[in-house]
């Protein structure tokens, strides 16, 4: 991606956000958890943590989705409907559902 933030990368190359911030700041580097990196920086960090990394386009990511195979009706399952009760907090005056 062109931008991720910390702790997205610091999930994706499995650490904690510790080791991807420190690796930051031997880069002159300053950012929290939640901010966002460019992508070189990212793949600079990856790097200094010995992966290799292999930049793609989000071309590639469509591509994959659209490559995968559809569900065959015996695969599909019925299920049941996901039905919600809406509307105010009663604080226990009335009952809603008797």
């Amino acid at each position: 991606p062109e931008v991720i933030t910390v702790g997205d990368l610091a999930e994706l190359l499995e650490t904690h956000a510790a080791a991807v911030i420190k690796d930051l700041m031997k880069m002159g580097i300053l950012a929290s958890v939640s901010q966002s990196i460019q992508g070189d920086q990212a793949a600079a960090v990856a790097e200094a943590m010995g992966l290799s990394v292999t930049r793609g386009t989000d071309i590639d990511v469509e591509a994959r989705a659209l490559e995968q195979d559809e569900d065959t009706d015996e695969q599909l399952k019925p299920r049941p409907p996901v039905v919600t009760v809406m509307g105010h907090v009663d604080h226990g005056k009335t009952s809603l559902l008797d």
